[in-house]
């Protein structure tokens, strides 16, 4: 599990070559989980036995799966309560590929500039 899969490290260097040791879940075309990255703890997402990990622990996969063929992209989704991760979703014929590249800093700042363009409109009227 220290190693990125090669369909991971393909994924991101068509992206861009993003990051070192990003999350992941690979899963089967039942998806079953196959394999997962130590990093999904970085996304809010307390995995601490292994032998307990299942779709469950996902919720905010509910109704995306199974995976596309072709890569699928959610900016800025919720993963837990003050985490957030642009998700990744794509097929290969080794199995379905979930990655999370944690978008935190990017949505909050997104929030609190939404928030003072809606607090001036609605102190100017408008």
């Amino acid at each position: 599990m220290n190693v990125t899969p090669s369909s991971v490290s393909e994924y991101l260097q068509s992206i861009g070559g993003i990051t070192d040791n990003p999350a992941y879940l690979h899963l089967d075309d039942s998806n079953q989980i196959v394999d997962w990255s130590i990093q999904l703890n970085d996304h809010g997402l307390k995995l601490f036995d292994a032998q307990m990990i299942t779709l469950k622990n996902f919720s905010f996969l509910e109704g995306l799966l199974p995976c596309p063929n072709n890569p699928l992209v959610i900016p800025r989704m919720q993963i837990a309560s003050t985490q957030y991760s642009d998700l990744h979703m794509f097929s290969t014929p080794l199995g379905q590929w979930i990655i999370l590249l944690d978008s935190t800093c990017a949505s909050i700042q997104a929030q609190l500039e939404q928030q003072s363009r809606l607090s001036s409109e609605l102190l100017t009227g408008g």
